[in-house]
């Protein structure tokens, strides 16, 4: 962004900082990327490396003390964004970028405690637990690949892509993984209470098909990974809708359902599977795929802002979200209309800004009732949900310096050289 849109940006950044600030924690999972203080954390950090404004390592510290104080003394799950090792994400990458440079003996132990349940776990043949980005497997690959090369993240992925194999469905028309019922909260079984196929990035298979791209860069397990991947980009691309221009994919695939349609997302939709591809042709250096994630970038960027259900600005599926990611895939490819059209997000996004209400005058409308499925309007200060990302994603738009964090989204394009 330049200009007055950038100055505008600018001035949210400012007003989320100082919004965020030292803030009690947040009641539901108070330490997580999702919705808690691992995000906040994050944004610090971004905040200092980018040189915006004082120094913002000491918020960063304390509220990434905080979080890891929470993971030591309350149980909660392994998930990435609801639970541990999305804190232990985040600390390991403050450490790599020199916002921390003391040791944390936890991150050692958090390692060993993955491989130990997910080869536990594989006393049953099939893992029986979520395959996906942001409760599964998947998730927790994104942390050992923050991790990799020691040993034991090298140990952990190759773990990993076993329990994936064994998940995979084979069919005619490729790979993919099913998506089971019981994975679901309550108000989401109503609709698919059969299990489905979920072709989102943040549950289904376009996220698989980015982290075993990044396998695959790595060399773990090629000739595995790469079959799974090559599969489920066969099988995804036979999922297109062609009635509506910019849709691309559904949400899912249930029996008995008609394919619902997507509004422009990162959770759900092209804007989010167009980047996760353009990752993963790069990882293999596959020509035909990096062509078709492009096609598919555009025409999500043809699909006009007020023609989406887009009533936020989270990263999750939000305006601010969707402005990052074509600013990723603009980087990427030089399109223009890629450009424009994360140009066109910003905005939305800072329209969205209402003095006087959430966190510097964000609030995004999510859940507010797992069992039921309510929804309303929620003052979040995360990552995923919150004011944190949305204040990444703008910084990322005036600032030079690379935002790595968008790893945890399997979304970071390396840009164009020169």
């Amino acid at each position: 962004m330049t200009g007055a849109l950038a100055a505008r940006a600018r001035g949210a950044i400012d007003d989320i900082a100082g919004a965020l600030g030292d803030s009690p924690p947040y009641a539901r999972a108070p330490a997580s990327l999702t919705t808690g203080d691992a995000g906040v954390a994050l944004f610090h950090a971004y905040l200092e490396l980018t040189d915006h404004g004082p120094s913002h390592r000491p918020q960063a510290r304390r509220r990434l003390e905080r979080a890891l104080g929470l993971v030591a003394s309350t149980p909660m799950p392994p998930a990435l964004y609801a639970g541990f090792s999305g804190v232990t994400w985040v600390a390991e990458h403050l450490l790599r970028h020199g916002v921390l440079s003391e040791p944390i003996p936890l991150l050692d132990e958090i390692d060993h405690v993955l491989c130990d349940s997910a080869r536990t776990n594989s006393e049953h043949r099939i893992w029986t637990g979520e395959f996906d980005l942001i409760s599964g497997l998947v998730g927790l690959g994104v942390y050992g690949l923050e991790r990799f090369p020691r040993p034991a993240a090298r140990e952990l992925l190759g773990i990993i892509l076993e329990r994936l194999a064994e998940r995979a469905e084979h069919r005619a028309d490729g790979i993919t993984w099913w998506s089971d019922p019981v994975e679901y909260p309550d108000f989401v079984k109503e609709r698919v209470m059969h299990g489905c196929y979920n072709l989102g990035v943040a549950h289904g298979t376009p996220g698989v098909i980015a982290f075993l791209g990044r396998l695959v860069a790595q060399d773990i397990g090629v000739s595995l990974a790469r079959e799974l991947l090559d599969g489920a980009v066969s099988w995804l691309m036979g999922r297109r809708l062609f009635d509506e221009p910019g849709v691309g994919f559904p949400c899912w695939i249930a029996p008995d359902e008609a394919p619902p349609a997507t509004r422009t997302g990162w959770c759900y939709g092209n804007a989010g599977i167009a980047p996760a591809l353009l990752r993963a042709a790069g990882d293999i250096g596959d020509a035909t795929l990096r062509r078709e994630a492009i096609r598919l970038a555009v025409e999500s960027a043809q699909r006009s802002v007020k023609e989406n259900n887009v009533v936020d600005a989270c990263l999750c599926h939000g305006a601010a979200g969707n402005g990052h990611l074509f600013n990723r895939m603009y980087q990427a490819t030089g399109e223009p209309e890629l450009c424009q059209a994360s140009r066109d997000w910003f905005e939305r996004a800072l329209e969205l800004r209402k003095p006087g209400v959430g966190i510097a005058g964000f609030q995004n409308w999510g859940l507010i009732s797992m069992r039921t499925g309510e929804l309303g309007w929620l003052a979040t200060p995360g990552f995923l949900d919150g004011a944190a990302g949305i204040g990444l994603a703008l910084l990322a738009a005036v600032t030079p310096v690379e935002p790595a964090w968008d790893r945890l989204l399997l979304t970071s394009v390396p840009p164009q050289a020169g």
